[in-house]
Formats: structure tokens, sequence, C-alpha cells
């Protein structure tokens, strides 16, 4: 697959999952569909996120990083927009549950980057361990 064809699949997928949210978003009343409903907004907003956030990742990407190869651009955008994508829905989730306080939202910018530089360190091991 081309990189051209993986964005514009990105790009549709996009358009549908933010499509869906407004369907869900614009249809439903949270207080009467239940916990069904909330985890099939929450599920469609990670994943209108995930796809907007790593094709954004992607752009920049590829007109910043000229020397990169294009699917370890893919892998990096898609892994970055994930687990924003994940900070976000967190966010949120504790939002409607009243425990988002400054100290939390703290604690989960945290703990995300750390994920994500121990998915940096990860391949840098990796990439350095095949010369020994």
């Amino acid at each position: 697959m081309t990189l051209k064809t993986y964005t514009i699949l990105v790009f549709i997928s996009s358009l549908i999952s933010w499509a869906a949210l407004g369907l869900i978003v614009f249809l439903t009343s949270p207080y009467e569909v239940g916990a069904k409903g909330l985890i099939l907004f929450y599920i469609s907003l990670f994943l209108a996120l995930s796809t907007t956030f790593s094709l954004i990742g992607l752009i920049i990407r590829f007109f910043r990083y000229k020397k990169m190869f294009s699917l370890e651009k893919v892998i990096i955008s898609f892994r970055q927009g994930v687990l924003f994508s994940l900070l976000v829905i967190s966010a949120l989730i504790l939002q409607s549950k009243g425990l988002l306080t400054m100290w939390n939202a703290v604690l989960l910018v945290i703990i995300f980057s750390m994920l994500e530089f121990f998915f940096m360190s990860a391949k840098l091991g990796r990439k350095y361990n095949k010369y020994i």
C-alpha cells in the first residue's frame, strides 16, 4: 500500500468516524441510552480522534522530516494519535465522573508521556541491538 492510498483511507475513515459521532451526539440523549450509549459514544470519539490525530501527525511529519522513511512516519503518527486520543478520552471519562482535577490531568499527561518514551526507547533498543 502506498502512502497516498493509506492517507486517503485514513481520511475516509476519519470522515466516517466523525459522521458516526455526529449521529450519536445529535440523535441520542445521554440520559436515555444508558451505559451502552456512552460506551458507543466514547468508542466513536476515540476512532474519530485517533484517525484525525494520526492524519495530522503524518502530514506534519511528511513536510518536516523529508529523510524519514514513509513507513516510520506512519507508525509514529498512528501510535501518537492513538495515545493522544486515549489521553483525551481518559480525561473526558474522569470529567464525566467529576474526578478530573489539575493533579489528575498532570498525572495523565505524565503517564502517557512515559508510555511514549517507553515506545521510543524500545524502538531505539531494537535498532541498536542488531549491531551487538
